[in-house]
Parts: structure tokens; sequence; C-alpha cells
């Protein structure tokens, strides 16, 4: 089977990127694109997610055949699994400029991508050429410190308490047999 090739409306999008240890800030120009686009991070190693581009590789049609792919699974598992309609799928993603952050693993590299979306005889497509970025993000920062409480200690248990100095930051914990 060969893939068609992405139907490139001659859009790119841009983004000034800000790495804060951990934690990706991006500001998306549309360059005055109103429609919608996607914005897709790929980490280093992760299986799940096999489209990390090393820094100085040149991306080949295969490749972005392989984003429109995944960008397909997504669809399907919003619109299959999760129910979702078209028109909400749709309205899910940024339109115009767009403040973008989350938190990703400290110390990883990943692949952004920044592609326009839209539907096409009713079934979703990449309608772009993907703007790619290559980021590495740092050691987490945080002012965050966990104090806990244990309490109740009986034969069988006892009641433990997670006390963060703040309700912003996230965190986990594990707890293991002794």
């Amino acid at each position: 089977v060969t893939m068609p090739s992405i139907t490139d409306n001659g859009i790119r999008l841009e983004a000034d990127i800000v790495i804060d240890g951990a934690k990706l800030i991006a500001d998306v120009r549309a360059n005055g694109y109103t429609g919608a686009y996607n914005i897709v991070l790929f980490a280093e190693g992760d299986s799940s997610a096999p489209l990390y581009l090393p820094e100085g590789t040149e991306p080949d049609q295969l490749y972005y055949n392989n984003i429109a792919r995944y960008y397909n699974v997504e669809w399907f598992n919003m619109e299959y699994v999760q129910g979702m309609t078209k028109d909400q799928i749709m309205d899910i993603y940024p339109k115009g400029d767009y403040h973008y952050e989350v938190y990703l693993w400290p110390e990883t590299n990943y692949t952004v991508a920044l592609f326009t979306v839209d539907l096409q005889n009713d079934r979703p497509v990449l309608t772009s050429i993907p703007t790619l970025y290559n980021i590495t993000t740092g050691e987490p920062t945080s002012n965050l410190t966990i104090d806990f409480e244990v309490s109740n200690i009986n034969a069988h248990g006892c009641d433990f308490k997670i006390i963060p100095s703040n309700n912003v930051d996230t965190y986990a914990y594990h707890h293991v047999k002794t």
C-alpha cells in the first residue's frame, strides 16, 4: 500500500519555545491561519511515540506519513473510544495564536511537531507539512516541599497523610513493603 502524500496547504506554523527545567512554554504563531492545528511531542525512547527525530536528521515523506498515522490513531481514539463527535474533536484543537505550557519528563530529548488539521470528506487529515523543533528538557525545578504524617498505626495498616507545600506543583509518591 502506498500512502498518499500530505496535501500541503503551504501554512507553516511557528513557535517561540522556552524550556524552564522540565516545563515547555510555547507561544505558537499561526501567521494569519485561522483553522485548527495540533501540537504533538515525541520523546526520545518512548515506545508509544517512536516519532522522535534526532536533531540534524532531515525528515522524509515516510516520517511525515508516520505523523499522519499517529494523528489518525489520536483521532480514532477520541471518536470511537471516547465517543466524541467530529465537531467536539475539532473544537479541541487550537486556532490562531496560542500559548501552550506543559510539564514533560526531565532531562529528555523531544521533537515538537506543529501541523494544521482539517476534515476532508468527513475524515481527519493533516493539511500541512509539520514544523519541527528539537528540545531538551532540563532538571525539574520546583519549590515544592512535601511533609507527611503517620497516625493510627496498627497491625493492619495506618493513616498516611501527604502534605504538599502548595497546590500548584504536581508530585507522585510510591511506597514499598519493608
